[in-house]
């Protein structure tokens, strides 16, 4: 898939870049320093280790709280507006992140991971009586198109306001480090395998399925005011000519790709509170294809929440093909 390219790159070259601009004005960090890569066989990259500046992952299986939620969602801000300016220095510098998860020219795998995570979900769903039936099966009749449906949410449009997306933006590839009392104060971004060019939507859909479910419930629109007033400030910091959205169209460019949201739901989300006995094995998942029967599903948490955020997606008209 050309992902460890795409690491090196970033790695090496377009982060530190990042970083030296937004080092004029603010101590925050994106990522951790490259310390060596090699692009010749053996290819390898020598990454700093965090864990002795203080750096772990969150406590993912609840959700990130409030704290955590918003240390992260003003980082991704500075990622983006730093992706921006960077961009326009130089038009160029990003013409190889043009493939994020969801890309037409994908190995055939993503495909068959991705409509066989939205069947396995239908068919477990059939055994919720909580839901309405056609909920269960619009899922199915979904299932057959949601890697196509995916890839056309994603495409890049040149009018539209874009930024570097991080790609895999969810509470496992982010690092915190806490004070005495354990109070996150710093946040930082790893794994950039799959960075590309586009609508910034992604990756905040795909964040939202990292929150606490109380969080996502009560501030939402707390979080996506904090990254437009951090998104704004930083911009205006680094002097970009690129005009910032307001935040009633931040608002509209997120409903308008709001399928990213069932993506990440059925993705993210699930991994995020999966319960001991889900994991999965990646390899058995290929080889079943789009029968595999997927057991993120069968978690009670997992199917709280999505008891509760099914019938919305199905009021919004996100389930229907």
């Amino acid at each position: 898939m050309g992902i460890f390219d795409i690491e090196l790159s970033m790695m090496s070259v377009t982060l530190p870049k990042m970083q030296e601009m937004l080092g004029t004005f603010s101590k925050e960090t994106l990522g951790a320093r490259c310390l060596y890569h090699q692009i010749e066989k053996p290819t390898h990259i020598i990454i700093e280790d965090l864990a002795p500046n203080g750096f772990k992952m969150a406590q993912h299986q609840l959700g990130l709280d409030l704290n955590h939620s918003v240390l992260a969602i003003r980082n991704l801000a500075r990622f983006h507006a730093s992706s921006i300016a960077l961009r326009e220095k130089d038009l160029k510098v990003f013409d190889k992140y043009k493939k994020g998860m969801f890309h037409k020219d994908r190995p055939i795998e993503m495909k068959i991971l991705t409509n066989g995570n939205i069947k396995s979900l239908a068919k477990e769903t059939t055994s919720w009586p909580e839901l309405n039936p056609r909920i269960p099966e619009k899922l199915r009749k979904l299932s057959d198109v949601t890697y196509e449906k995916a890839c056309e949410v994603a495409l890049y449009r040149e009018d539209d306001f874009n930024v570097l997306n991080h790609g895999d933006m969810w509470v496992k590839n982010m690092m915190f480090r806490y004070d005495e009392q354990q109070k996150p104060i710093e946040q930082i971004f790893v794994d950039f395998q799959l960075c590309h060019w586009g609508s910034p939507a992604e990756d905040l859909h795909f964040f939202g399925a990292s929150l606490s479910d109380n969080v996502r419930v009560q501030h939402r629109d707390l979080l996506i005011r904090e990254y437009h007033t951090t998104l704004t400030t930083t911009m205006s910091k680094l002097r970009c000519k690129t005009a910032v959205l307001s935040f009633d169209n931040l608002q509209a460019v997120l409903e308008k790709r709001v399928f990213f949201e069932l993506i990440a739901s059925t993705t993210v989300l699930a991994d995020v509170v999966l319960e001991e006995g889900g994991e999965l094995n990646l390899e058995e998942m290929i080889e079943a294809g789009e029968e595999f029967d997927n057991p993120r599903y069968r978690g009670k948490t997992y199917r709280k929440i999505m008891t509760r955020i099914l019938p919305l997606y199905d009021s919004m008209g996100i389930l229907d093909v």
